[in-house]
């Protein structure tokens, strides 16, 4: 939600698919990662956006010690909305700048892996905490050229177990290039810190938290004039992680349906 330009009335359904993987070289562990999402959003005005998101996630773990143990189920859902503070026109703006709130609720529940026993707690398809959500985006649309740049910050809960995930600060920035009218490219930056999780005794969690910068390639292709298909690869050029810690790069696709 946001890349978009506003339009009193608009409905727009979405399905994303990321996959990458995760790695601790210390422990020999690497873990498939696998996170599909179902969102939607409406706007009952041109300046204010309403949306939700419903991810499933999947994941693997592989060690040379032991047999592969498998977890997976529904995620946490997230609310939000997005309100416009300036826009240079009312019809078809250039510029666009936008703030943005939301909150996720604990609607995944804990989960056991495939070996019987509960999944790790940054293994969980849910949290199991209230978390909220902040956001501010500036979008440029011009004829030959799209930018759009945004900064979010997560501030997390404490979850199951009296376990807490690190608050997440985030930056991105992306420049959208048409090629013929019904194709473009995309390149960008994603930048991301990560506070280290929080264990029930108080003391932080080894191997958590860190900094990332992605470089991001992408294309999309108008199947037809209100469905848009996306592609991208997020690839890690500066990891800073607490601990052992690596991220391989993230491919995503996803299909968006404007109604």
């Amino acid at each position: 939600m946001g890349m978009e330009k506003p339009f009193k009335h608009r409905v727009r359904l979405s399905l994303e698919q990321r996959a990458g993987v995760h790695t601790s070289p210390s422990e020999s562990e690497q873990t498939v990662i696998s996170r599909s999402a179902l969102s939607g959003s409406y706007s009952p005005t041109t300046f204010l956006t309403v949306a939700a998101l419903f991810p499933f996630f999947f994941a693997q773990t592989k060690t040379p010690a032991q047999d592969a143990r498998t977890v997976y189920g529904i995620g946490d859902l997230e609310v939000m909305a997005r309100a416009l503070i300036f826009r240079d026109r009312s019809f078809s703006p250039r510029h666009v700048v936008g703030v943005l709130a939301g909150m996720k609720a604990p609607t995944g529940p804990r989960r056991t892996d495939s070996s019987g026993y509960p999944a790790p707690s940054d293994m969980q398809p849910g949290s199991g905490s209230w978390d909220a959500l902040f956001g501010a985006q500036y979008n440029y649309f011009g004829d030959a050229v799209s930018l759009f740049v945004s900064a979010s910050y997560r501030l997390t809960g404490t979850g199951y177990v009296d376990y807490r995930r690190g608050s997440v600060l985030g930056a991105t920035a992306f420049v959208q290039l048409p090629i013929v009218r019904s194709f473009a490219i995309g390149h960008g930056l994603d930048a991301s810190w990560t506070a280290q999780s929080v264990l029930s005794s108080g003391a932080l969690a080894p191997n958590t938290g860190g900094s990332l910068l992605s470089l991001t390639y992408g294309a999309l292709l108008a199947i037809r004039s209100d469905w848009l298909l996306r592609l991208q690869l997020q690839i890690p050029i500066i990891q800073r992680w607490i601990g052992s810690q690596s991220e391989s790069p993230t491919g995503i696709v996803s299909l968006t349906i404007d109604l």
